[in-house]
């Protein structure tokens, strides 16, 4: 805040162009300031709800084991409960892969950045610092339903709460590495040859602390994917946690594992009346079982646009059946009955 503060008192000497330059910085500072704290405050608003304000009841204020009464909490202060949620967790687990995806689609986003320090980087920089917001709020909500929810009481579940903490961690420092390449970017002025000094002093700065965001944006991704993965983990490990799964034909379990093995694409026709399953091994998977499969939300089929090529994925619910359970196999026909031991060894005697 004192570095704020001294932008705004113009030093002796200084030239109006430096003072203009100033200005730009104040402002670009203080709209990613307002945005940190829109972040902040969202996380406040979803870690902590306040107690409906009404009036106690005696009811509502048992006594302890010694029959006093626990002391009731003052008009509109925050109350702790500990109601559990009952989250799907499964879905839970989806929605972490799908935002490791987006960490890593900003990471590579930020790799790909070609502009030269200046105005052009500043315009750049800005959308990537509020998505990275954004992505930081998200990871926050996971963290908040799951530590919440039914799933804080699966053995095995505090490392992967541990890891989704410290993804919020590797997601702010990422913010806050971007932030800093905003503070040491040099804008545009009037004065050619200052510009162009500036510009070369502060280059390699930048390219060190987009790197930097890059790295922690790495970690974000690596994280999110392993508390995903940690959840399937438990789970098989705990049966007693494990969600219900619907039961698969021989037709319909064979087709999940196709799709398990990636490659697996939705080809439509150019008037968009038809659609063929190809699976990764070039076979093609009957309509009727994949519509089991995308109905159940065992697989993932993306939303359709205008692309005739979809590529589909397998759910963590999918992915659970896949590793714990096996279709039930129903015989088609009766067994053959097996000879007599002695008839087969010896055949008939007169």
């Amino acid at each position: 805040m004192v570095a704020l503060a001294a932008l705004n008192k113009p030093h002796a000497g200084t030239s109006m162009a430096a003072r203009l330059n100033n200005m730009e910085h104040h402002r670009a500072l203080r709209a990613h300031l307002h945005a940190a704290a829109q972040s902040l405050d969202e996380a406040r608003t979803t870690l902590h709800t306040p107690a409906p304000s009404r009036p106690p009841s005696p009811s509502a204020n048992p006594s302890g084991p010694d029959g006093t009464p626990h002391p009731m909490p003052h008009p509109g202060e925050t109350t702790i409960t500990n109601r559990i949620r009952r989250l799907d967790l499964l879905a839970q687990a989806d929605r972490l892969q799908q935002l490791g995806s987006d960490f890593d689609t900003l990471k590579n986003d930020i790799s790909n950045l070609t502009a030269h320090p200046g105005s052009e980087l500043l315009e750049q920089l800005t959308p990537k610092i509020t998505q990275t917001h954004r992505l930081t709020g998200r990871t926050l909500e996971r963290l908040t339903e799951l530590g919440t929810s039914q799933y804080a009481a699966v053995p095995g579940s505090s490392a992967s709460l541990a890891a989704l903490s410290s993804v919020v961690e590797s997601a702010s420092m990422a913010a806050a590495s971007l932030a800093s390449a905003i503070a040491a970017n040099p804008l545009d002025t009037t004065d050619e040859a200052d510009h162009k000094a500036r510009q070369s002093s502060a280059a390699p700065r930048q390219a060190e602390l987009l790197t930097e965001a890059t790295r922690f944006l790495d970690l974000s991704v690596t994280g999110c994917h392993f508390v995903a993965g940690g959840i399937l983990r438990n789970l098989r490990a705990h049966p007693a946690h494990m969600p219900l799964l619907p039961q698969l034909t021989d037709a319909q379990y064979t087709a999940l594992e196709k799709i398990g093995q990636d490659g697996t694409r939705v080809i439509r026709s150019l008037r968009g009346d038809r659609q063929t399953v190809r699976a990764g091994d070039g076979s093609t998977i009957h309509a009727k079982p994949f519509a089991v499969l995308a109905e159940n939300r065992l697989i993932r089929v993306p939303l359709r646009g205008t692309s005739l090529v979809l590529d589909v994925t397998v759910t963590a619910a999918g992915q659970l059946i896949l590793d714990m359970h096996k279709p039930a196999r129903t015989p088609t026909s009766a067994p053959p009955k097996a000879k007599p031991a002695a008839a087969a060894a010896t055949g008939h005697r007169r």
